[in-house]
């Protein structure tokens, strides 16, 4: 009986493994969903950090954070024309 169980559970993991080989989609591989959750991620991110630091720069008056609040808009913008 232990046989048996055990055939049936190697005989279960290799169609699982063929299964996954020639599967495509967002349950097994996922590859295009993964790129698009990235690339919204990066958008949303950059957006935050842009909004918040030309925020700093028209309302707040300390000169420190100006020169931070600069540095993130540059970064941002860098970033997005590299």
């Amino acid at each position: 009986m232990f046989g048996r169980q055990l055939g049936f559970t190697i005989k279960t993991i290799k169609n699982w493994q063929h299964l996954k080989r020639t599967t495509k989609g967002p349950v097994l591989g996922g590859g295009a969903k993964k790129d698009l959750v990235k690339v919204i991620m990066q958008v949303v991110i950059s957006l935050i950090a842009l909004i918040s630091g030309i925020y700093i720069i028209i309302y707040v008056n300390d000169p420190a954070a100006k020169h931070l609040a600069s540095g993130w808009t540059g970064l941002v913008i860098g970033y997005w024309l590299r």
